[in-house]
């Protein structure tokens, strides 16, 4: 990110930073993985049942890495709370309700409601993953403007 901001304004940024809203490497990362899963699953050899098992396979195995994450952060922060107390507002915002009510924390996270910084743009990958057979089964038959419609509005 520090080319954006530190070389002022490019034909390069111009093109890639944001020309249309906000987005950035995320959004990019969400859109190409689209792609590379619709490229993948959307085999004619997969019936729609093989392709949904492989697609939430998928998503169960990024969660699974998603939650390992979330809790080597968690960790890091407790860690971080109970031995240098005076610099846990580095993590202020991302896990601010984790010692008043850890419980809650932990149960948000885990049903990806509570996303920390920097840990935010799985869970939304894996909704999408989730959400994929679903608009395969309608590609399939033919309704692709409905499945274009749908991706818009979501």
């Amino acid at each position: 990110h520090l080319i954006w901001y530190s070389g002022g304004t490019t034909i390069l940024q111009m093109i890639t930073h944001e020309p249309v809203g906000v987005f950035g490497a995320a959004e990019g990362f969400i859109f190409m993985s689209g792609l590379l899963a619709g490229m993948v699953y959307s085999r004619r050899e997969y019936t729609d049942r093989q392709a949904a098992g492989k697609v939430w396979h998928r998503a169960f195995i990024i969660y699974k890495y998603h939650i390992a994450g979330l809790f080597i952060a968690m960790l890091w922060f407790w860690l971080g709370s109970h031995y240098f107390a005076e610099q846990v507002t580095v993590f202020g915002g991302s896990f601010s309700n984790l010692p008043t009510m850890p419980f809650m924390t932990m149960l948000m996270s885990f049903l990806l409601l509570n996303k920390p910084a920097y840990l935010e743009i799985l869970p939304l990958y894996i909704m999408y993953m989730l959400l994929f057979p679903l608009a395969l089964y309608g590609f399939r038959r033919g309704y692709l403007k409905w499945v274009l419609a749908l991706s818009v509005l979501i």
